[in-house]
């Protein structure tokens, strides 16, 4: 038989057991959950089947302390619950009893983690459809549960978020041709996630804002400098510097009326 001697209170609803047998006395750390269940008082008698099951039960009860400890942190997912645990070397078979402990208290729940994950990257991240879909299938998401919540994301709120990024974009294109950096800005908002399509149609009917922020005259004169310097020594100085000037994003007759103003050394 096995008896409780000692029974102490410790912080965070932790409790200090001392079990004592016939032949050995063993001190468990417990939580409040454990000692509720298994109704633990001073000299309470287990049986031997029942000290198994409390010795079995205790030490999940540690896991899951800290896998719980890990999901209240911030809401998760089961594919990051999941590799939490097999982080923690704890068998894939055994790992069905944590998710459904979690999923029955509701702190797991794919359900509301997607929606929740679709609203926060959209609102906060300003990601698009794209990028959130692809996340979610990262974190093994089924598609029919997020498609519910990106088909909820309005047009008027994709304009919204291209419209903000494009105006956070603008001053880091100031030092470019217009065709580059239009080029630039359209690439920046399809790797956050809006088709090419949305990025397109934005971005070009905001064209003027983009000429009006870039003086092509002065930064082209200023990337001709350049290019001249580069190929001062090339046999094929001025078919280079035309290369040069063309990968820059200029076009071929601002390029032809800038050399016509130039004179070659």
């Amino acid at each position: 038989m096995y008896t409780v001697t000692h029974l102490e209170a410790l912080k965070n609803r932790r409790y200090s057991v001392i079990i004592k047998s016939e032949s050995k006395t063993t001190n468990f750390d417990i939580s409040e959950d454990i000692l509720v269940e298994y109704r633990l008082v001073q000299e309470k008698v287990l049986s031997k089947t029942d000290y198994k099951k409390f010795v079995i039960a205790n030490d999940r009860d540690k896991v899951y302390q800290k896998v719980l400890h890990y999901a209240l942190y911030k809401m998760r997912c089961t594919k990051e619950i999941t590799d939490f645990l097999t982080k923690k070397k704890i068998p894939y078979e055994e790992q069905a009893y944590y998710l459904k402990k979690l999923r029955k208290t509701k702190i797991l729940d794919d359900l509301k983690y997607a929606e929740i994950f679709v609203r926060e990257s959209f609102d906060f991240g300003k990601k698009g459809p794209k990028k959130i879909m692809y996340e979610l299938n990262k974190k093994k998401i089924d598609k029919e549960i997020y498609m519910n919540y990106i088909n909820l994301i309005k047009p008027e709120e994709i304009e919204e978020n291209l419209k903000n990024l494009f105006n956070k974009k603008l001053n880091s294109i100031k030092n470019k041709s217009i065709n580059k950096a239009t080029q630039n800005i359209k690439q920046y908002l399809v790797t956050k996630g809006y088709s090419y399509e949305q990025v397109s149609n934005y971005v070009n009917k905001s064209s003027s804002i983009i000429k009006e922020k870039i003086s092509e005259d002065e930064i082209i004169a200023k990337d001709y400098i350049v290019a001249q310097k580069k190929y001062k020594d090339s046999p094929n100085k001025r078919t280079n510097v035309i290369s040069y000037l063309l990968r820059r994003g200029y076009n071929y007759a601002k390029i032809k009326a800038l050399l016509g103003e130039k004179q070659y050394e």
